[in-house]
């Protein structure tokens, strides 16, 4: 049984210190390089091999791994040109605003609604979001609200 080139250990872990890679992908690399090739890395981690081609594939896509023949990977030697994870921030919620009628129909008649929040959302014209933030604004989502 091949054991894993405690440089190439070194070095994929090396990846993740600066988050080029997840420790999955590390698993996957690890399971790869001891192994081989991708059909054997698969069994060892008890994959498709579909899915386990698809991290291969993500990989070189984003210069982790460099194709030297058919099914065959290294690792890159160039860092600088691996594609980071980009970091997706969410926009915050905008804020939200309570007309007196709004604020009056919901404490008056959301309970009656209770499950039916597109229901609400028709009647006063808002979206279903709103009506949810309006609810738990107003501690009428007890579920939610603390």
């Amino acid at each position: 049984m091949p054991k894993l080139d405690p440089e190439i250990k070194e070095r994929i872990d090396g990846l993740m210190a600066p988050e080029h890679i997840t420790r999955a992908h590390g698993k996957v690399l690890k399971a790869y390089f001891e192994k081989g090739s991708i059909a054997e890395g698969a069994a060892k981690l008890d994959m498709q091999i579909s899915s386990f081609y698809s991290v291969i594939k993500k990989l070189k896509q984003r210069n982790v791994l460099e194709q030297v023949a058919r099914g065959k990977y290294v690792l890159a030697t160039d860092e600088s040109r691996i594609v980071t994870f980009q970091k997706v921030e969410f926009p915050s919620d905008p804020p939200l605003s309570i007309s007196p009628e709004e604020k009056e129909w919901m404490l008056k008649n959301y309970p009656k609604y209770r499950g039916k929040r597109s229901e609400v959302a028709r009647i006063l014209g808002r979206s279903k979001l709103d009506i949810c933030r309006m609810a738990i604004e107003l501690r009428l989502d007890q579920k939610i609200s603390k």
